[in-house]
């Protein structure tokens, strides 16, 4: 016998040929044949799992043709609803286009309006203006005879009192009187001034 250790423990091994007993020395065990007893509730036979048949060539052509036939009806309608976008889009444009051109030309024709309505008011303007300068000379004669009844002429009333006034006064009753150069009556002694307009 040969002696190894492996991690610390003495472990013996036979060397030599190795011989096996005969088979007479074996003890023959008896086998009891225990018949099985049958009830309705225990099931006898081993479980047996379900098997599915093999596919058909058939059933792989149906679905792929079923799969043709919904990817065509989601094309066809995917293709309608853009057709229908477009023409409704291209619809819509063209009425827009159609509201720029009339709102263009109804820009075009209150410029010109405008344009005309400007023009009238440019020679309305024009009109008066002439008017005003012709006011102003008829103003600058006017002006001009004032200032020479103020400075030159005098009236009197027709009340026997004789005094006498700048024409407007509002002390003067113009429905009679008598009109005089400032010279006679102011050096006339017969003659007073008035107070408020002298």
């Amino acid at each position: 016998m040969t002696n190894f250790t492996d991690n610390e423990q003495q472990v013996t091994y036979p060397t030599g040929p190795i011989t096996e007993p005969p088979v007479e020395d074996f003890p023959v065990a008896e086998i009891e044949v225990v018949e099985e007893e049958t009830r309705d509730d225990i099931v006898s036979e081993p479980y047996e799992r379900a098997v599915l048949p093999p596919r058909k060539p058939r059933d792989k052509a149906k679905k792929y043709i079923v799969l043709s036939i919904i990817s065509a009806v989601i094309v066809v309608a995917l293709i309608t609803g853009f057709a229908f976008y477009y023409v409704t889009a291209t619809s819509r444009i063209r009425n827009l286009e159609s509201q720029v051109e009339d709102l263009e030309f109804n820009n075009t024709m209150l410029a010109e309006e405008n344009a005309y309505t400007a023009s009238e008011y440019e020679q309305e303007i024009d009109a008066l203006e002439e008017e005003i300068a012709l006011l102003e000379m008829d103003i600058e004669e006017l002006s001009v005879k004032v200032d020479f009844m103020d400075s030159s002429i005098r009236v009197v009333e027709d009340d026997g009192y004789k005094t006498y006034h700048v024409y407007g006064c509002e002390y003067f009753d113009s429905e009679y009187y008598w009109a005089y150069n400032k010279n006679q009556v102011v050096n006339n002694s017969e003659y007073t001034r008035c107070p408020y307009c002298n």
